[in-house]
């Protein structure tokens, strides 16, 4: 059985690894092939019981990107455009007075942390403003806004980046992610938010390092507390010379 969530990650790696993409492709047209009248993708398919998780469909809209730009694959991606569009207009809908996403129903599941019952961050019951979704939606947004730009669909394009633009600051207050440059910490649990906020965190002072370092090596210079997190990212830095 796959889930959107872990086949994203899955993808990501045989894309690395090889050149064969008959799985990536037979997922993208599963999960594509699994959509209800809302819009929405269901979490894991084929399966005989039904599970909504709405963060996976923002996922699915991501693996479309990362299959694009991976691939380069433009008939393929096109055929699924439908899909990508009826996933934003679902969430689209659910956007309030201030332009934030309200939490739709299903389980809103974002990652395994201690504090989070049954993953859900704060703000995740129905109907409720939730932080980390209002993020993972506005990346999503952005993923989508370049497939559309890269087939020629320049409108939708700039119909995205607009809404981006003006309602992205009320959305990082109300999520409060460290600002970039900040010193990273990285708790027990391994959330993959964590490691997201700590790799910003260190690309931010790559950036701005006149040595011009990797922000891996950013992360590995915060006196060690950084190095559980990027142990995919170093694990798979030579196995990118594959498909070279």
């Amino acid at each position: 059985m796959q889930y959107v969530g872990d086949t994203r990650l899955e993808c990501l790696v045989t894309y690395v690894l090889s050149r064969d993409d008959r799985l990536p492709r037979k997922a993208l047209r599963l999960f594509d092939a699994s959509r209800l009248t809302s819009g929405l993708t269901q979490s894991r398919y084929p399966s005989r019981l039904r599970q909504i998780i709405p963060p996976f469909s923002l996922w699915w809209v991501c693996m479309l990107h990362d299959y694009l730009f991976w691939r380069d694959d433009t008939a393929f991606v096109r055929a699924l455009l439908p899909g990508q569009r009826a996933v934003l207009d679902a969430f689209s809908a659910l956007r309030g007075a201030d332009g934030l996403v309200r939490s739709p129903q299903g389980w809103n599941y974002i990652d395994w942390v201690a504090s989070w019952p049954w993953g859900e961050p704060p703000g995740a019951k129905p109907g409720a403003v939730c932080g980390p979704l209002n993020w993972q939606y506005v990346y999503a947004l952005r993923r989508a806004a370049e497939v559309e730009a890269a087939l020629g669909e320049p409108s939708w394009r700039h119909a995205v980046c607009g809404w981006r633009r003006k309602r992205r600051p009320r959305s990082i207050r109300t999520i409060g992610m460290p600002s970039a440059g900040s010193t990273p910490t990285i708790s027990s649990t391994r959330s993959l938010l964590s490691t997201a906020s700590a790799w910003r965190c260190g690309a931010a002072r790559c950036c701005r390092s006149a040595k011009r370092r990797s922000p891996s090596d950013c992360l590995y210079s915060v006196n060690g507390r950084s190095r559980r997190c990027t142990s995919r990212i170093i694990t798979l830095k030579p196995a990118a010379r594959l498909d070279a």
